[in-house]
Parts: structure tokens; C-alpha cells; sequence
């Protein structure tokens, strides 16, 4: 054997043990890695089991839902109507008023509200000089009632419709509104064809009435025909 192949043979089993030293090193932080992998896991999983009963003694129960008995139902309504009309006057304040009494109220009992059209809303001694007979009293009791369901916005459309059609005295209101809403966005092509339906119910003079009412109902082609053909 000549001294390069000697030479070479060295060379070749440096080589081989550098490489099986790398290999040997590689697996050993490959180790280290995984193990430190899995402590670390570990310290997530214990940390996240820690917050998580943390969160669970914080969580505050469930409140239950508490139902008014009719009674309270009666109440609320009478005291919330009561309060619209002590801002009878001051028409800048009422529609904030009627909205923030719709909330108290709630949507659920929405159905009982049109009740106290019918004379359920006796006058306390405190109104007695300020509505004088019993007509301006009951003025005063139904435009802040209606001024109340319409805060519901579109929950308020069949009660409006209701209204309208049973109490004579009151359709135009209700027609009004319903228009109001309509002009708002709410419900408006119901409205149109609601209002459209019904028109021939009522005399001539209530018609044009209700055509103005339907004039705050911009862009609507129902609208601006059924005007065109009236006038």
C-alpha cells in the first residue's frame, strides 16, 4: 500500500467518525428539543386547565328571567304613560321619552298597551287644573299611548293596523304613524299596501287627509300613483 492510499484511508475514517459525531450531536438536541417540547406543553396544558377554573369562578350564574304578574304588567304601563304625558308640552322630549318607556316596557308586552285606550288611565288630582273636562284628558292619554307603541317601530305596524281599523275616533292617528314609519324605512311596502287597501273605508274628506300623510312616503311609485290619481 503506497503512503496516498495510507493517506486516504485516514482521511476517509475522519470523515466517517466527523459525521457520526454530527449525527450523534443532532440526535442528542433533537432530544433536548422534544423534551423541552413536551415540558412545555405540559406547563401550557396545566396553566390553561389554571385559567379556565379561574374563568369558571368568576362566570357570574345565569339570572333568571323574572315575570311580571298582570298586575305589575298594569302598573309599569300606567306609570310609563303617566310619564309621556307629564312631557306633554314639550314635543322635543316626548319622542326620546316614548322610546326610552317602549324599552322598559318591552317588546313582550307590547299586546297590552292599545288596553289603556279605553279609559284605563284615570286623571290624578295633579292634572286636574291643567285638563280641565274629561276630553282634553282623554286627548292627552291617547296621543302619548300611540306615541308610545309607535317607539316599537316595526313591532308597532299591526298594532297600529289594529287600532285604525277598531276605534273610528283614532284611525287617522294611527294612519299617521303608520305613515311616519313607513317613511322611516319600517315595514313600508306593508304600510302602502295596508294603507291602499283600506282607503275606501273612509269618507272623502278622511281620503285627502290620508293623502297628505302618505306624502311624508318618499320614492314609493304605489304612493306617487295613488296621489297623481286624486289629484
Amino acid at each position: 500500500m503506497g503512503i496516498f492510499n495510507f493517506l486516504k484511508k485516514v482521511k476517509n475514517t475522519k470523515e466517517y467518525e466527523y459525521e457520526e459525531q454530527i449525527e450523534e450531536s443532532n440526535e442528542a438536541l433533537e432530544y433536548i428539543y422534544d423534551e423541552k417540547g413536551k415540558e412545555l406543553k405540559s406547563d401550557f396544558n396545566s396553566l390553561e386547565k389554571e385559567i379556565e377554573g379561574l374563568v369558571k369562578e368568576v362566570k357570574e350564574p345565569p339570572k333568571e328571567e323574572v315575570k311580571l304578574t298582570q298586575e305589575e304588567i298594569n302598573e309599569l304601563i300606567s306609570t310609563e304613560i303617566l310619564r309621556i304625558i307629564d312631557l306633554y308640552d314639550d314635543f322635543s322630549n316626548v319622542k326620546a321619552e316614548a322610546y326610552e318607556s317602549a324599552i322598559r316596557i318591552g317588546k313582550e308586552n307590547i299586546m297590552e298597551i292599545p288596553k289603556f285606550l279605553n279609559g284605563k288611565i284615570h286623571r290624578p288630582t295633579r292634572y286636574i287644573d291643567k285638563y280641565i273636562d274629561d276630553q282634553e284628558w282623554s286627548v292627552a292619554v291617547e296621543n302619548s299611548i300611540l306615541m308610545i307603541i309607535y317607539s316599537f317601530k316595526e313591532d308597532a305596524v299591526p298594532i297600529l293596523e289594529r287600532v285604525s281599523q277598531k276605534s273610528t275616533k283614532l284611525n287617522l292617528k294611527a294612519t299617521n304613524l303608520l305613515c311616519k314609519l313607513a317613511s322611516e324605512d319600517v315595514e313600508t311596502e306593508r304600510i302602502v299596501t295596508w294603507i291602499m287597501n283600506n282607503l275606501m273605508a273612509f269618507n272623502d274628506e278622511n281620503k285627502i287627509t290620508i293623502l297628505g300623510f302618505m306624502s311624508q312616503i318618499k320614492g314609493n311609485n304605489q304612493v306617487i300613483g295613488l296621489i297623481q290619481h286624486f289629484y
